[in-house]
């Protein structure tokens, strides 16, 4: 039977374990010994290529000592004869007629550069422009021989020449617009920045530097402020504050008869119109007047040229052959008169240029196959140089020459003026196409001056290497172009008395 009991806890011990002694030990391994050693070449050899003995040099100098005093004393004897004469050299004008012949002058011109796109080969070369670091030539393709509105797919492309890798048939750089590219030109500064005309009336601003698709950064898309003819002609004008910074507006100009001035807002797409000018020819002076049948509507602009050095002044080649100069002031939107209305050409003006080297001369060119020197205080042209029977459709002073030109005809040719050489006709003539295709654009590098590029009709650039006799500045250039300023001086002289 069981029953609740009062227990006692009992232990039994184990019959098979047993407590284990343990102690705490360390371990360590031997003492890791190190050495350094230096290893060093200890000879050495040296090579003397194309040298003379150093004995005998020594040897010749310490000969030479001793005739150091007589030298000396022939030195002091001869010194005033010797700069006497180094001076009146300086001020003689015995060489003044002197031009080195060097043996490439006569050479042909035999390294031609062509470039070419296939996919605009139904397209023109319409314009064209080197960036302000020479390198890269900016084309512009589109069509002049418009019948209607434009359905052409236009293009700007680039090639940097001075890449080893240059593919003459393929641009480094193609952006594409819904329009033909009338005209286009750099900034002065910033080396992938481009503005150009399209001709649907649309300013275009061009980055190459950014990714494929994302070049177009800027444009005047403003139904009322878009120009409603053809761009002709785009500028960049320096514009400078009273602190001395330089800034940039962009000038375009059109067959409206209207110049605009844009400017850019940061962050933003869009195109804002400063100012509108308006060519009016019942603002210019009677002989400028009469040349249009509608004196009180606009007249068309076909050229224009904005000067580098920040000053206002403008001057536009109209369709009626008027070369006429503006002042571009702090107004909006005017009629203004303009400053001077020079003698026209028989036919409108497609290219007007600065001289670079004189702020009082410029260039133009028009269909009446002349090309004239003007003064900005004179109506007629102080020369005038015959291009022959065909259109001049571009113009350009050489930038390395204070009197040189270059100009492209409907003919085919490529035009260099030496005003040096002749004021009368080209100095050289170059044969562009075999066909005589119309040359429709010219540029020249600002920093080559012996590279001329110009564009055909075909859809072709040719980049031209001049002879050195042609580019290469001589002390007589300046005294030229002051000798037709003089000229002009003379004759208003005259007419006062």
């Amino acid at each position: 039977m069981f029953a609740d009991c009062d227990g006692v806890a009992v232990n039994v011990a184990s019959s098979w374990s047993q407590k284990k002694a343990t102690a705490v030990g360390s371990t360590q391994t031997s003492e890791i010994l190190t050495d350094h050693q230096d290893t060093q070449t200890h000879s050495k050899q040296s090579i003397q290529i194309q040298t003379d003995d150093i004995e005998a040099n020594i040897t010749a100098v310490n000969e030479g000592e001793d005739q150091a005093p007589a030298l000396v004393e022939f030195l002091q004897r001869a010194e005033k004869e010797v700069a006497a004469a180094l001076a009146s050299t300086k001020k003689s004008a015995a060489f003044d007629g002197y031009a080195v012949h060097w043996s490439d002058d006569e050479a042909e011109d035999t390294d031609r550069i062509v470039l070419t796109n296939p996919t605009y080969s139904h397209l023109q070369c319409t314009a064209l422009g080197w960036n302000s670091r020479g390198a890269v030539v900016g084309v512009g393709y589109g069509r002049h021989d418009h019948g209607d509105w434009c359905a052409h797919q236009g293009s700007i492309c680039t090639w940097n020449i001075t890449r080893m890798s240059l593919n003459r048939a393929k641009p480094d750089t193609a952006v594409e617009l819904p329009t033909c590219i009338l005209c286009l030109q750099w900034h002065p500064e910033h080396p992938a920045l481009l503005v150009a005309g399209g001709y649907n009336g649309i300013v275009y601003v061009i980055d190459t530097s950014q990714p494929a698709g994302k070049e177009l950064v800027a444009e005047c898309s403003s139904d009322e402020n878009v120009h409603t003819e053809p761009v002709v002609q785009v500028a960049w004008r320096t514009v400078v504050d009273r602190h001395g910074k330089r800034s940039y507006l962009i000038v375009s100009a059109s067959g409206d008869g209207s110049v605009n001035m844009w400017t850019t807002r940061p962050g933003k797409r869009e195109l804002v119109l400063v100012r509108r000018v308006f060519v009016v020819p019942s603002d210019m002076p009677e002989h400028a007047r009469r040349r249009s049948a509608l004196p009180s509507s606009p007249v068309g602009v076909t050229s224009m040229a904005v000067p580098t050095d920040g000053s206002s002044s403008l001057l536009l080649g109209l369709e009626n052959g008027t070369v006429v100069a503006y002042t571009l002031d702090a107004a909006a939107h005017v009629r203004a008169a303009p400053e001077m209305a020079h003698a026209p050409h028989t036919g409108p003006v497609y290219s007007v240029a600065y001289a670079p080297h004189h702020r009082a001369l410029f260039l133009s060119a028009g269909s009446d196959g002349s090309l004239r020197v003007y003064h900005h205080l004179q109506v007629a042209p102080v020369l005038t140089l015959d291009c022959g029977s065909a259109f001049v459709l571009g113009a350009q002073w050489l930038p390395g020459r204070a009197c040189a030109a270059v100009a492209v005809t409907d003919a085919g040719h490529l035009l260099v003026f030496d005003l040096k050489e002749s004021r009368c006709a080209p100095v050289v003539k170059y044969d562009i196409t075999e066909k005589h295709h119309s040359l429709l654009s010219v540029a020249c590098n600002p920093k080559r001056p012996r590279t001329v590029a110009v564009g055909d009709a075909d859809g072709r650039v040719v980049l031209v290497t001049l002879p050195r006799t042609v580019y290469t500045p001589t002390l007589q250039d300046d005294a030229v172009l002051a000798g037709l300023a003089a000229e002009l001086t003379f004759a208003i002289s005259n007419s006062r008395s």
